[in-house]
């Protein structure tokens, strides 16, 4: 648990290869996977307003979704920075459910944390849905993802859900398979 944001309900790692992750994971029972292999993502990095391709695959094992992310382009990001850091790739971030960006980040500093944002993440229609995180004057932390639950039409419910449910058949689905249809925050 983080004493700044609770319990973490997300573990992302950024790769090389997210096909050889989905592999590796399905082989000791994690899964299904929703999966977006060429994802458009509408950012704010470091100020910067972005447009990056990604790869994306998110599984459940209980209560833990798990992330994996593969760059596809040369576009900056905190994707594409973290392997040019670490070439190998691995953890880049824990995601927590927020209500509100302002009131969490008050409260965080309010128990000693002070952080930078280093991404925010938007929809379709210019909406903020996703913030990434980083303690101040520490570039190379782990980051911490903030996520306003309710903007997802209960996606990450359906997804534990199934993946509760699943008997190790059809392991890898589209991402997009449980998302209510007026939800567009990122272009295929």
């Amino acid at each position: 648990m983080s004493r700044f944001f609770g319990s973490a309900m997300q573990t992302a790692f950024v790769v090389r290869n997210i096909d050889e992750h989905i592999d590796r994971c399905v082989e000791v029972g994690i899964g299904p996977f929703f999966v977006d292999p060429n994802l458009t993502l509408r950012m704010r990095y470091r100020g910067e307003r972005r447009e990056v391709q990604v790869s994306i695959a998110i599984a459940y094992s209980g209560s833990m979704m798990y992330e994996y992310i593969e760059p596809l382009d040369d576009t900056p990001s905190p994707y594409r920075d973290f392997l040019v850091d670490h070439p190998e790739g691995g953890m880049h971030h824990l995601a927590y459910f927020c209500d509100d960006y302002d009131d969490v980040l008050v409260q965080a500093k309010s128990r000693g944390g002070d952080f930078d944002t280093v991404m925010e993440l938007y929809t379709s229609d210019g909406s903020l849905m996703e913030i990434y995180l980083e303690p101040k004057n520490r570039p190379d932390a782990i980051l911490s993802q903030l996520i306003v639950e309710s903007l997802f039409g209960g996606f990450f419910k359906k997804a534990q859900a199934v993946a509760a449910e699943w008997d190790g058949t059809n392991p890898v689905r589209p991402l997009f398979d449980l998302l209510p249809p007026s939800f567009q925050p990122l272009t295929t």
